[in-house]
């Protein structure tokens, strides 16, 4: 499940964090976060995945502001561009809106 989902984050956005939570309920092991909302999630939609980010990736306050932040604490690697994007993210999930997984509307996005 971890796996499949880094494939669609990468794939859609340059700039995220991927850690582990301990916060999270085991029958809803998965969550993406964005600037005032989460998915939680017991399995990977595609759909749901990509249309989240499409729609909340961008809202944080440094927006599309290209430079690396400075987290470093466990990292891995810096994140690179999805291939049919660039450094200030100005296509979100550009491999994914060609295969037509931008149209659903996810129903478990919540405020907090």
């Amino acid at each position: 499940l971890v796996h499949k989902l880094r494939r669609l984050v990468t794939g859609c956005i340059r700039k995220h964090i991927i850690t582990p939570c301990s916060d999270l309920e085991p029958e809803a092991p998965l969550a993406l976060v964005a600037w005032g909302c989460r998915l939680i999630m017991s399995e990977v939609n595609s759909e749901e995945v990509v249309d989240f980010i499409i729609k909340k990736g961008l809202q944080g306050p440094e927006g599309d502001y290209p430079k690396e932040g400075q987290y470093t604490h466990a990292l891995l690697r810096l994140a690179k561009p999805p291939l049919g994007s660039d450094l200030t993210d100005q296509r979100l999930c550009p491999t994914y809106r060609k295969r037509g997984l931008s149209n659903s509307i996810s129903r478990r996005i919540f405020n907090f």
